[in-house]
């Protein structure tokens, strides 16, 4: 069983000429459950 999972995630979006046009910073958990259900398997 995993316990604890976090993380910090930075992120920089640049144009053609590599100057930053936008930055992100984010913050992930694990959550228990299905956040997105499963496709059901085709036929």
């Amino acid at each position: 069983m995993l316990r604890g999972r976090h993380g910090i995630y930075d992120m920089r979006v640049t144009n053609q000429r590599g100057e930053v046009v936008a930055m992100f910073r984010g913050k992930s958990a694990q959550i228990p459950g299905t956040v997105v259900p499963e496709a059901p398997e085709a036929a």
